[in-house]
């Protein structure tokens, strides 16, 4: 099973980018594994697998209709499923059901990002060798399918090499590994020492090593090959170098930009890929264009605008012709990709904007992403900040209410109290928090005012730096509560 990862060049694994038509694209263009972005084993074992006979895939429901994971035959013995797991239990139920339908399956035991690290996942299995044992073992003796696991370099080189002989020992077949600490961000080169660490590994290691971490020095597939060599691992994985340009797999050299977001959203429609992630995507393909293209996708609607703006209306609608046939022929009903509650939200939301901040609203919605896929904040020219923070019952049980916390600190630094504007769109609402001359909104439709509210209060608070929004956790600053809260 090991042969399966050993001298390969892979993509890596993503949040919102590793779907389905990216790792198409990859493998298309070169790669020879792909790896879905990290799937938490809570929301997968939610899940109801389903045999889509319009798409012919495989798809993965969760509880509210998400496709949570869809794959069908052309990636089948090549994509490796990502899992978030604490649990060993757990990681074992996932893979029983999934396995068929995946080449391999890895854990996640590399990402930094706070929802991970509180439910003990990811960089937090660094710190607990006999979970990353269990885990592990657990997977190996529950399925035939290879079983990997991706870290990240330990602060000692000691460290590093005693858990990754508790991972050989636990029968995995390769090993990933990250070239940075878990508190590095990605635009951090790696050090020498970190190169070092992964030279370490790889030569103790008896299966293939995997490295990762330099897209920072890729333009090329040489530039791949060669930090391979420098690592010296059989295997390498890409992720941000992938992302901006995705034919970097080709050998024969890259495809421009705009030709490999044609070749993107010809994929997307085939496979029904909803409007925002395709949008995502596409922004992340055209990284260094969106400023010229800005207008464009500002007017982008719907997935066959999208299409249009690149010359494939013409096939977007051949596509969705088919769709339609096959629907009627086999009584199974895809979803719609155009988000409309959500696209009416926006359109909404720019009526409680000052004219300037409506104008730039779109392009903050399409803002970065931090690495472990956090909306990154972003300060628009004309002092807007729009995310799509979602407020929910199960937030307000778990967390002091944000209206609250930014009240109380407004008034224990004697600062301008805000305001909140909020307007209805198809049965929900979205609103604007005002405060201290800037706006900050949640595109999010929710089901009733209070909560629209508390979600911009929310944003105000990640917008000045004082909080974080992991989706299902927030995350105030001791600072802030100590301000707001304390004596």
């Amino acid at each position: 099973m090991s042969a399966m990862y050993a001298n390969k060049v892979m993509l890596a694994p993503m949040v919102r980018a590793g779907t389905l038509p990216t790792r198409l694209l990859a493998l298309r263009y070169g790669a020879d594994l792909v790896y879905s972005e990290e799937l938490i084993d809570h929301r997968m074992l939610a899940c109801r697998r389903v045999e889509n006979p319009v798409l012919q895939t495989i798809d993965y429901i969760d509880g509210d209709g998400e496709v949570a994971f869809r794959t069908c035959a052309e990636e089948k013995n090549r994509v490796i499923l990502q899992i978030g797991t604490s649990d060993p239990d757990r990681a074992a139920r996932v893979a029983q059901m999934m396995a068929a339908d995946v080449a391999g399956i890895d854990v996640n035991m590399g990402c930094p990002k706070p929802f991970s690290i509180k439910g003990d996942m990811g960089a937090a299995l660094l710190r607990q060798p006999d979970r990353v044992r269990d885990i592990l073992t657990s997977l190996v003796a529950t399925t035939t399918k290879p079983i990997t696991c991706k870290i990240r370099v330990l602060p000692t080189l000691e460290e590093t090499l005693n858990l990754v002989n508790i991972i050989q020992d636990a029968g995995v077949a390769a090993l990933g590994i990250h070239g940075r600490v878990p508190n590095q961000r990605p635009r951090e080169p790696i050090t020498d020492y970190q190169y070092e660490a992964i030279r370490a590994v790889a030569k103790a290691c008896r299966i293939p090593v995997i490295c990762n971490g330099g897209s920072l020095d890729m333009d090329s597939y040489d530039d791949i090959l060669a930090f391979r060599d420098k690592c010296g691992c059989s295997s390498v994985m890409v992720a941000r170098a992938a992302q901006y340009n995705m034919s970097i797999f080709s050998p024969q050299g890259l495809k421009t930009q705009q030709e490999v977001v044609k070749d993107y959203i010809k994929i997307a429609v085939d496979y029904n890929i909803v409007l925002d992630n395709m949008k995502y995507n596409v922004i992340k393909a055209l990284h260094n264009l969106t400023t010229e293209l800005g207008p464009q996708l500002h007017a982008v609607r719907t997935s066959r605008d999208l299409a249009v703006m690149f010359d494939l209306g013409d096939y977007y609608d051949a596509v969705a012709a088919r769709h339609r046939e096959l629907e009627a022929s086999t009584g199974y009903s895809l979803r719609s990709t155009d988000n409309s509650d959500e696209r009416m939200a926006k359109e909404a939301l720019q009526s409680l904007l000052s004219p300037a901040a409506a104008s730039a609203a779109e392009a903050a919605l399409a803002a970065d992403t931090e690495e472990d896929g956090q909306p990154a904040p972003k300060q628009s020219k004309l002092d807007a900040i729009v995310m799509p923070v979602v407020y929910t019952r199960a937030k307000r049980r778990k967390y002091r209410v944000p209206k609250e916390v930014l009240m109380a600190y407004t008034q224990r630094m004697q600062l301008e109290e805000p305001s909140f504007s909020s307007t209805p769109v198809n049965k929900k609402f979205v609103a604007v928090c005002h405060w201290l001359g800037e706006q900050y909104a949640t595109s999010a439709g929710h089901g009733n005012r209070r909560y629209a509210e508390q979600a911009a209060a929310l944003v105000a608070l990640i917008g000045r730096g004082m909080a974080r929004d992991t989706g299902e956790a927030i995350e105030y600053s001791a600072q802030l509560m100590d301000t707001a809260f304390k004596a």
